[in-house]
């Protein structure tokens, strides 16, 4: 479980793996944990991209948020 207290979330709101690969790049000095969200997770490479990235992240995909997703 993620602690939210002191924790800066930036959110990688894309389907394109490319454009997050770059944003986690240049983010790298920081502290973030990556938020993705449902439009990543659904993309053709955002699953087998999270399966192997190696660090925390926070998976947003709404699913009981919205009734209407699941």
């Amino acid at each position: 479980m993620i602690n939210k207290k002191n924790k800066i979330f930036l959110a990688c709101d894309t389907s394109n793996v490319n454009q997050v690969k770059k944003i986690l790049k240049h983010t790298k000095p920081y502290k973030i944990i990556p938020k993705f969200g449902l439009q990543f997770f659904y993309s053709k490479y955002g699953r087998k991209f999270l399966e192997n990235y190696k660090s925390e992240f926070m998976l947003d995909i709404k699913a009981s948020d919205i009734p209407q997703t699941i």
